[in-house]
């Protein structure tokens, strides 16, 4: 049973079709292995860096809730004021360290990823 490409593949007796749209553009990539395997491995490093934005910001948010939820004593020589300050200053630097992370590190769309895999060179 030969049918022609514009025909559908469904019964429309039963099923009232008002228009039937065609997107059959394609745009074919060929490239080998290595050179997809390095445009991907270089893709995961930097999707994974915002992760450290995500740990340093779970840090400070660990590190504000322990400074309202605690009591600072004296331990190992050290008084309770330093205590109380050093975890006052780790959650302001780790949370400082996540905004920055968060601001410089770009992560390249999929639209990005598809042109390096091409070939298309990026306009800025």
């Amino acid at each position: 049973m030969n049918r022609p490409l514009d025909e559908p593949r469904f019964n429309t007796a039963s099923i009232p079709v008002s228009k039937i749209s065609k997107n059959l553009n394609t745009h074919i990539i060929t490239t080998n292995e290595d050179k997809l395997r390095n445009i991907l491995d270089r893709y995961e490093r930097k999707a994974s860096g915002k992760g450290v934005a995500v740990t340093c910001f779970s840090v400070s948010m660990t590190l504000f809730i322990s400074l309202l939820t605690s009591d600072f004593k004296d331990f190992a020589s050290i008084p309770a004021d330093v205590w109380k300050g050093l975890f006052i200053m780790g959650a302001i630097i780790s949370f400082v360290a996540s905004i920055i992370i968060h601001v410089r590190k770009k992560i390249p769309s999929v639209n990005d990823l598809i042109n390096e895999i091409s070939g298309i060179e990026k306009h800025s």
